[in-house]
């Protein structure tokens, strides 16, 4: 609990000063970890007047040079009027 609310914090600090977030998730547990951290950063926002969507689509990321495995990006943006 004490990673998604520090995950939280920082995607709704990341957004305040870029406008934009992407996180990467490999596995089950990072995208569970990451939809959650996304939902409590959205509220918190929410209270400053910005409306966060999530934007899924997958990638190809390569380990030790040779291994290749799909991940999941996640667009964090605002949501548009």
């Amino acid at each position: 609990k004490i990673y998604v609310k520090n995950l939280a914090k920082a995607i709704a600090v990341v957004y305040q000063k870029h406008s934009i977030v992407n996180l990467r998730c490999i596995g089950a547990a990072s995208l569970n970890n990451a939809i959650k951290a996304q939902i409590i950063a959205a509220a918190e926002v929410k209270e400053k007047g910005m409306e966060l969507v999530l934007s899924p689509s997958f990638t190809t990321v390569t380990f030790n040079g040779d291994e290749e495995r799909t991940a999941i990006v996640m667009k964090v943006t605002e949501k548009k009027s």
